[in-house]
C-alpha cells in the first residue's frame, strides 16, 4: 500500500471544498465568491489589505480584508505573488512591476517533487493485483 494525499472522511474520499469549506461556510467572517480570480495582493504601508479580481476576464475590483491567506498552489500561489510586488527585485524591475517585499519568490521552484525507491516486500504481504509492466524510458 502506499500514501497518496487525499481527503477522506468514514471511508469515502471527500473534495477540499467538502472537507475544509463547507464546514466553515455559515461563519460570518466567511464569504465565498464564484468564478473570480485573484490578480494581485493588494498592499497599503507594507501590510496586505485586500486582493485585486478579474471577474468574467474584466477588473473586478478590489476586496478588503483584515487577513489574506493565499493558497493558489505551486504554480499560482508565486505568480499571484510576483504580480503584487512581492519577489527578487530585479526581476521585477525588469518586468516593470514596483518592488514591495525583495523576497526569493519563485526561488528552487520544483513542480510535484518525486522520489523513487524500490523495495523488496515479503511474500506474505506483496500486493496480489497483477501490474502490467510499464516501460520506462531512458
Amino acid at each position: 500500500m502506499a500514501c497518496y494525499p487525499i481527503n477522506s472522511r468514514d471511508r469515502r474520499r471527500i473534495s477540499t471544498n467538502e472537507a475544509y469549506l463547507e464546514p466553515a461556510r455559515g461563519r460570518a467572517n466567511l464569504e465565498i465568491r464564484g468564478k473570480v480570480l485573484v490578480d494581485r495582493v493588494v498592499i497599503r504601508n507594507g501590510q496586505a489589505s485586500g486582493v485585486r479580481v478579474r471577474t468574467g476576464g474584466q477588473d473586478g475590483g478590489e476586496i478588503r480584508a483584515r487577513q489574506i491567506v493565499l493558497c493558489g498552489g505551486a504554480i499560482h500561489s508565486p505568480a499571484i505573488l510576483l504580480r503584487s510586488g512581492i519577489g527578487p527585485a530585479d526581476e521585477l524591475r525588469a518586468m516593470g512591476i514596483a518592488v514591495e517585499r525583495d523576497l526569493p519568490v519563485g526561488r528552487h521552484f520544483f513542480d510535484h517533487p518525486l522520489f523513487r525507491a524500490t523495495i523488496q516486500l515479503r511474500q506474505d504481504i506483496r500486493p496480489t493485483d497483477p501490474t502490467p509492466a510499464i516501460p520506462i524510458a531512458a
